[in-house]
């Protein structure tokens, strides 16, 4: 038996899907469709290169990171991730200078640049140690979380194969979360000055 891992990009949510994967990994909150179950929860943090300017401040806002050039990850047409949402209705409008297909590429691509980026805490913390980059919390009224499930078509929920794909994603998730934590910058951002 051999596992093929795709993009999710340009995959049409709904059942069809299925006829052409086994098992879609996805946030909660977007129309897969089929059966599903949670696998994790993560939350987002912004990286940016080590001698980005802005981590020499004594505060960050949201603003301020707003007004930063911004590299983000992008999962098809139509398709809004949840930092974008949170950002859109913060009433902020970041400055998009780079897109990327998913999320994997943006700590590489913020390394030695201006850019700063909006990453799944749990990517952010396994390639900081690798790259030159930094990784800053938001304070906790502004963290913006994903919980991550896994979806299957409902006719084939006792397919043996398919039950033991959708059985080692739930092991291989189950130690996601119990790695060493990674130093994250002293300042958090917090909202807007006047809010």
């Amino acid at each position: 038996m051999a596992v093929e891992i795709v993009p999710i990009i340009g995959l049409e949510p709904g059942l069809e899907a299925f006829g052409r994967v086994d098992v879609i990994v996805g946030p909660v909150g977007f129309d897969f469709g089929g059966s599903s179950r949670q696998l994790f929860r993560d939350e987002f943090v912004v990286i940016m290169d080590d001698a980005n300017p802005l981590l020499e401040r004594e505060t960050l806002t949201l603003a301020d990171i707003a007004a930063a050039p911004h590299a983000i990850g992008e999962f098809g047409p139509g398709v809004v991730t949840p930092p974008m949402q949170h950002l859109a209705e913060s009433g902020i409008t970041p400055r998009i200078a780079a897109r990327v297909a998913g999320w994997q590429l943006l700590p590489f691509l913020v390394e030695n640049t201006d850019l700063v980026a909006l990453v799944p805490r749990l990517l952010a913390s396994r390639l900081a140690p690798r790259l030159a980059v930094t990784i800053v919390e938001f304070v906790p009224e502004l963290e913006i979380p994903v919980v991550e499930a896994m979806y299957w078509h409902p006719l084939r929920t006792t397919d043996p194969a398919d039950l033991w794909l959708r059985t080692a994603l739930r092991q291989a998730c189950r130690s996601i979360g119990n790695e060493t934590a990674v130093r994250t910058h002293p300042v958090r951002i917090g909202p807007p000055v006047g809010r």
